[in-house]
């Protein structure tokens, strides 16, 4: 095992120091770097894989398992979202409205105003 940590490992300016009377070849650097680069690629679909196992579909589904949707408290629960939702739609809508006409306002004050 730590001939193959070493192998895996690229020497930093100390170690090479220090390893002066190992010479490398090229050709031992490259299978060095292709045997990094596997490796790193593994560790890479490894992680993708397990990120993928704690997908967002999957623990929804696993939320849609987790209630009954006869249950009382949940009813109240979700009309009570949906009222504030549609009061938050409404008191948008007339806040959008007010300024609307406070600028039509200012416009024909200016229109009047003006010679």
């Amino acid at each position: 095992m730590n001939m193959l940590k070493t192998i895996l490992t690229v020497p930093n300016k100390r170690e090479k120091s220090a390893k002066a009377d190992h010479v490398s070849t090229p050709e031992e650097e490259k299978a060095a770097t292709k045997i990094q680069s596997s490796f790193r690629g593994y560790k890479a679909r490894k992680e993708v894989k397990r990120m993928k196992g704690n997908s967002p579909q999957k623990k929804n589904n696993e939320h849609q398992q987790s209630f009954d949707p006869n249950d009382p408290d949940l009813s109240k629960a979700a009309t009570k979202i949906q009222a504030s939702f549609r009061g938050h739609k409404v008191r948008k809508e007339i806040k959008s409205q007010n300024e609307l006409k406070k600028v039509e306002n200012t416009e024909e004050r200016n229109d009047q105003s003006s010679p």
